[in-house]
């Protein structure tokens, strides 16, 4: 496994905040030279993001996103948070710690989605005092939550038969991906 760096919570770059209007289209842009952009949590483990620059702090709360990285090896990426209709442009990042922020930001992410959410009404009736403190290091119990979540989505859908050319009938093994109650079977041989 590899070594994430010990600081991988928070990265330092430059932000483009585009602001979209109901059309997807951009109504604002905002460039920041310099922010540092932090994972937290609030009181009722909601994750957000933070961003800081010597002027001003503002966070986003990390629900309905995703996330391109498509050129993540250039130290660029960007992250679309499509309920408050917010693209987050990262970009003059160092690659090895924007690959370490993102991926911290996704197992978080993936880990805490098994845990019981409090709701609104809930939050502004609560007596806890509001606070929010940086997200913990990722654990080795979380890597294997992410892990065998992906292990299960990774089954592959129905698919159709593999064809066979009209001489090989008999010499190979028909390979098929057929429904049976409970799981998968893969060849005929497991019916």
């Amino acid at each position: 496994m590899e070594r994430q760096s010990p600081d991988s919570s928070s990265l330092v770059c430059c932000v483009t905040l585009e602001c979209l209007n109901s059309q997807n289209s951009m109504c604002r842009r905002t460039n920041f030279k310099t922010v540092t952009l932090r994972l937290i949590r609030n009181e009722f483990r909601d994750i957000y993001i933070e961003l800081q620059n010597n002027n001003m702090s503002c966070k986003y709360h990390l629900k309905g996103i995703s996330v391109h990285k498509k050129f993540v090896s250039e130290g660029k990426a960007s992250i679309h948070f499509s309920e408050q209709n917010i693209v987050l442009l990262i970009f003059n990042a160092p690659p090895v710690h924007l690959m370490a922020f993102l991926r911290t930001m996704l197992i978080k992410l993936s880990a805490a989605r098994g845990e019981s959410k409090v709701g609104p009404r809930a939050q502004l009736l609560s007596s806890k005092p509001k606070n929010l403190e940086e997200i913990s290091p990722v654990s080795i119990k979380e890597i294997n939550q992410v892990k065998k979540k992906v292990e299960f989505s990774s089954i592959t859908p129905p698919g159709t038969k593999k064809r066979l050319s009209q001489g090989q009938e008999g010499h190979r093994l028909v390979c098929l991906i057929i429904p049976v109650i409970g799981h998968w079977a893969k060849t005929v041989n497991e019916l």
